[in-house]
């Protein structure tokens, strides 16, 4: 059986390059993605051990020639990718976009008159697994 491939974005630091070791220490073949290419390999490198099967392709997700570049990367690697949104209902992607991003903005907004009294205010946004869409 083939290897199952995942891709992660924003996986050079944090919440990203913590998804990457999890998915590759269970044994999947982990594409970080990253804007920057050289914080990038340098965190491909720090995962890049005790047999993980991971790699890096820069992708700034709002620039739709990096998207382009990902994809014919991954056609040409592998041929394919495990998960896709186009698989996931259209009910299931209104309500983790409600909650996901609705709902963060909503309290950001909702607490933005407070924030700006504060000489150091931060939001701070985590998500657990039932944001996700697969």
């Amino acid at each position: 059986m083939e290897k199952r491939v995942a891709v992660v974005t924003g996986a050079n630091r944090g919440i990203g390059l913590e998804v990457s070791r999890q998915l590759a220490d269970d044994g999947l073949c982990v594409v970080m993605t990253g804007r920057n290419e050289s914080e990038g390999m340098t965190a491909r490198d720090s995962l890049d051990t005790d047999g993980r099967d991971v790699r890096f392709h820069q992708l700034d997700v709002t620039n739709d020639a990096d998207v382009t570049s990902l994809a014919g990367y991954l056609e040409q690697a592998f041929g394919r990718l495990e998960a896709s949104v186009l698989n996931v209902s259209l009910e299931r992607i209104r309500l983790t976009m409600e909650v996901n991003f609705y709902g963060a903005l909503r309290v950001c907004q909702g607490m933005a008159a407070l924030l700006c009294k504060s000489g150091a205010g931060r939001v701070v946004n985590v998500s657990s697994g039932l944001g996700q869409l697969d």
